[in-house]
């Protein structure tokens, strides 16, 4: 580490621990900085970042490729070009929106980046769009609104680019192929727009396979944060067209919550019923056989009260 002007900056590492914890404080000062390549290449898994911490510079963690999670403090407020380039290991990020200065190139390469907490204590979302627009993968993102004790979750879809040799022009065509490219435009800065991405659901339905689609319906009937009654029901009516497609991948993890939130509101008919129970059983999953069998009883005996009444 060395002194700047009344704080400590960190600028390398002697050892190649699984953990590493940033102090707070070296010799009664405070730790403001982590310079550029600090810490690049190590083998740490786990990192501790302290509170005061305030600025990480370029390629400061590059290639960390055993790097899982990362916790960024509030008192950050800048991240400088590459500062977690190829962190290839990196599945999860915490932060909050009072990075004033998040290079866009800052988590390049982090192809398991999968996962990120955001913090708005103002509602605000204008460190998450540079972000998002250099990773091509899905990225579902928890927004935490602490003032109003609510949280939103919104799936990011994932999408490629490929360019394509138009001889007769001498030109390369640009073809996107995936919705993830236009779901990351829906900010109106400094706020997310959740009723674009709730109005544009039919370009996932078009452009991704089912299974992703129903993800990012799933997520916002779960968490339904300033969704309105017109997305919730193009929500349900797509997922009961597309149940078997969408939902059998909620059988397989056995996530019983999406099967009950399906059941209240009406996706789960009784041939869905069927069909997914099928699907359980091939798979073993005894959780979701019990549940989806006593789904098929109960619709049962209300056919048979129904019938008894006729």
């Amino acid at each position: 580490w060395e002194r700047r002007a009344g704080s400590a900056r960190i600028v390398g590492v002697e050892t190649d621990q699984m953990l590493l914890e940033i102090p707070a404080q070296i010799e009664g000062l405070p730790v403001t900085e982590i310079g550029a390549q600090a810490f690049e290449g190590s083998g740490c898994s786990l990192l501790e970042l302290p509170e005061g911490l305030e600025r990480i510079g370029s390629y400061a963690f590059h290639d960390c490729n055993h790097l899982k999670e990362v916790r960024l403090p509030k008192s950050l407020w800048e991240v400088d070009s590459y500062a977690f380039y190829n962190c290839r290991g990196l599945s999860e990020l915490s932060m909050w929106d009072g990075i004033r200065d998040l290079d866009n190139d800052a988590f390049l390469g982090c192809d398991k980046l999968t996962r990120i907490r955001m913090e708005l204590p103002e509602g605000r979302h204008s460190s998450l769009k540079p972000l998002l627009s250099e990773l091509y993968q899905e990225v579902e993102v928890t927004f935490v609104y602490p003032q109003k004790q609510r949280e939103a979750v919104v799936v990011f879809p994932e999408y490629f680019v490929e360019y394509v040799e138009n001889g007769p022009a001498r030109i390369f065509e640009e073809f996107t192929i995936g919705s993830g490219r236009v779901y990351r435009k829906f900010f109106n800065d400094p706020e997310f727009d959740y009723v674009s991405y709730d109005r544009h659901f039919e370009i996932a339905c078009k452009k991704d396979l089912a299974p992703q689609a129903a993800r990012v319906a799933v997520r916002r009937l779960q968490y339904p944060w300033e969704l309105g009654r017109v997305g919730e029901q193009r929500y349900v009516d797509w997922l009961r067209e597309h149940a078997v497609e969408g939902l059998t991948q909620y059988v397989e993890s056995e996530s019983l919550d999406v099967l009950e939130l399906m059941k209240e509101k009406g996706v789960l008919t009784s041939e869905i019923v069927e069909k997914l129970l099928d699907l359980a059983i091939a798979g073993g999953k005894r959780s979701m056989i019990s549940w989806l069998m006593q789904q098929r009883t109960q619709e049962t005996r209300q056919k048979a009260e129904r019938d008894f009444d006729l």
